[in-house]
């Protein structure tokens, strides 16, 4: 287990964005506003942010057509293909997404309702909702009905909201979401950009869903959390340009050896380990 935000690497590219930042190409504000806060600059009347990471040009709103793709960034110009991050798969795949207690008199019945949710059909369904389905052909493509809501919200936004979307088991695999229930609006910039830029590029090793005993899953939430946020804290100020990276460094990781990272690393390591049966 390598912890990214100690490494000489992880530094040079601290201080590469920085110059994209500082250079006005993301969003300065970006840093102290929320959610919400951050998708309304996006969709504003007068675009105002230079770059964002998003879902889709749909996140953009009516200014989607101001904004380009562009393909992961490399270390440097002689550098090989850049890898892309996969999500850990704790955010997909989950060991304890599910249970049966003793209260349930019929579990055997219970356990197969749970079943169906990885029925292609009721994937569709929970990912979509059934409103807005108009057909599923014999290849399992699916046609919505993409009109946007009374208020003007996309159809993106309207079945994230109606559906259970990621909250329900499902089995959402590639060849799904590509071939079958990508929707005309985003079929010709969200599509065209992932086989542009993203289909063919190496990905890196995908977490498994971990499991910590009680003593591991306190310290990661405590001393865990505690090093995210300082580090967090400290990117945002280089990143401003607030404060130099290079003179910072030093105390910087004294500090993470005093929020006792590498026991945290090592405890990430032995969680690991288990998992994987090492």
């Amino acid at each position: 287990m390598i912890y990214e935000p100690i490494t000489e690497e992880w530094k040079t590219a601290v201080k590469e964005l920085g110059k994209f930042v500082q250079d006005g190409l993301w969003d300065q504000e970006g840093f102290v506003q929320d959610g919400d806060q951050y998708s309304a600059k996006l969709t504003s009347a007068t675009p105002i942010v230079g770059s964002a990471y998003t879902w889709a040009s749909g996140s953009f709103g009516d200014n989607g057509d101001q904004y380009v793709a562009i393909a992961p960034l490399k270390a440097n110009a002689s550098a090989d293909a850049p890898m892309v991050h996969k999500r850990q798969n704790h955010v997909s795949f989950l060991g304890t997404g599910f249970s049966i207690t003793n209260k349930c008199e019929h579990p055997e019945i219970l356990a197969q309702w749970v079943d169906l949710f990885y029925n292609e059909t009721m994937t569709i369904m929970s990912y979509r909702g059934p409103d807005r389905v108009k057909n599923i052909d014999e290849n399992g493509v699916v046609t919505y009905d993409e009109t946007p809501g009374a208020d003007g919200a996309s159809f993106d936004t309207i079945t994230q909201h109606e559906a259970p979307f990621d909250g329900t088991p499902k089995c959402m695999t590639n060849d799904m979401f590509v071939n079958k229930i990508i929707t005309e609006t985003m079929k010709n910039d969200k599509v065209d950009v992932i086989n542009e830029f993203y289909i063919n590029a190496p990905a890196s090793v995908t977490l498994p869903s971990m499991q910590f005993t009680d003593e591991e899953s306190q310290f990661v939430n405590d001393y865990g959390v505690s090093a995210q946020n300082y580090v967090e804290s400290c990117l945002a100020e280089w990143l401003l340009g607030k404060s130099d990276i290079d003179a910072d460094w030093d105390s910087y990781l004294a500090q993470l050896e005093t929020l006792k990272v590498q026991e945290y690393i090592d405890t990430m390591q032995t969680a690991y380990d288990r998992t994987i049966g090492k």
